[in-house]
């Protein structure tokens, strides 16, 4: 069985305040500072080595609809 993916939901994630670090699945991390800001960070491994990739906070990633 694969990996759940999309476990956060756009209202999940605004509620959400606690740093650290909350898994939406696949390698896709929201990381919470100790400030409150919030930002999208994709993480992978190749040759056994973390890498990790920002994409960007969660204002500029997040689309509202109307």
């Amino acid at each position: 069985m694969g990996r759940a993916i999309n476990k956060l939901s756009a209202k999940g994630v605004e509620a959400l305040n606690t740093p650290g670090w909350q898994g939406d699945g696949g390698g896709l991390w929201l990381r919470i500072t100790e400030k409150g800001a919030k930002r999208w960070v994709f993480i992978w491994k190749l040759d056994k080595r973390r890498h990790e990739m920002g994409l960007g906070p969660l204002a500029s990633v997040v689309t509202q609809t109307p």
